[in-house]
């Protein structure tokens, strides 16, 4: 049986084997960015007054694709007031190690074309915001580290090309609005290290694409949902740190073992 603690939930593996999924990955080196992206991403935005008088003009017309506003102690009322000029042509936007708490009503959701947002390392509660916008083109979604623990905005969320959900350490109990929420694409998804107790919902929903399932660090001890292998195209599956009754589930981690590349509980 493996140690989760050297195992780290199998997260510290996937950043490091697919940089190209994540915010703060090496730019190719032939890329040619703008001095307006480079001066965002470099500059220390602190007060929002020092951001209006240095981008003000440039943001009109921007052609940025990736924005970085990340450990620039950046609160809900600076976010908002920067929010405003929408950065419309922004594919990438990495708002990781801040002290945001509130991100719904921001001008920036009107941009129809993100597809990578990462929200990671703050004290978001609150992710309603996913009801009331179409994130039809987003594709990769962080809000891991944060005080979530209704997921529940979900039911009623669009994310037709959705493909990563990252959303460990919160405070998440329940997971059942996964029933109502397609995801069509889905390939990873991570919950480790929440109130998680109940998984019976990876039995009621196919998840056809899913291949990555962090769950260590929960509450879980029945395994039923995993009894029929063959609805499901996992590869690796996380269960370290949970109550899973080894003499009940014996079978079902036999399979387990024997079916998924990666598998660890």
């Amino acid at each position: 049986m493996a140690n989760p603690n050297q195992i780290n939930n199998g997260y510290n593996d996937y950043l490091f084997n697919n940089q190209e999924n994540i915010n703060y990955e090496t730019e190719n080196k032939n890329e040619n960015k703008t001095k307006e992206q480079s001066e965002i991403n470099e500059n220390k935005i602190l007060d929002v007054g020092e951001f209006n008088k240095k981008y003000e003009t440039k943001y009109k017309d921007n052609k940025i694709k990736k924005l970085d506003l990340g450990s620039k102690k950046l609160g809900s009322i600076i976010l908002s007031d920067i929010s405003k000029y929408e950065f419309n042509n922004v594919k990438k936007l990495y708002l990781c190690d801040n002290d945001i708490s509130t991100i719904n009503d921001l001008a920036l959701w009107k941009n129809p074309n993100l597809e990578k947002l990462y929200f990671s390392n703050n004290k978001i509660k609150d992710i309603s915001v996913f009801t009331k916008v179409s994130f039809s083109n987003l594709k990769i979604l962080y809000l891991d580290n944060n005080l979530i623990s209704d997921i529940s905005c979900f039911s009623n969320a669009n994310f037709p090309s959705l493909y990563t959900l990252i959303l460990h350490n919160n405070k998440i109990a329940d997971i059942s609005v996964f029933e109502k929420v397609n995801f069509k694409k889905l390939v990873f998804l991570s919950l480790h290290d929440n109130d998680i107790s109940d998984i019976s919902v990876f039995k009621k929903v196919k998840f056809n694409h899913l291949e990555k399932l962090y769950l260590s660090n929960n509450h879980i001890n029945d395994l039923d949902c995993f009894e029929n292998l063959n609805s499901f195209n996992l590869k690796e599956l996380y269960l370290c740190g949970n109550e899973i009754n080894q003499e009940k589930n014996q079978k079902i981690i036999l399979s387990l073992k024997k079916k998924l590349e990666d598998f660890h509980m």
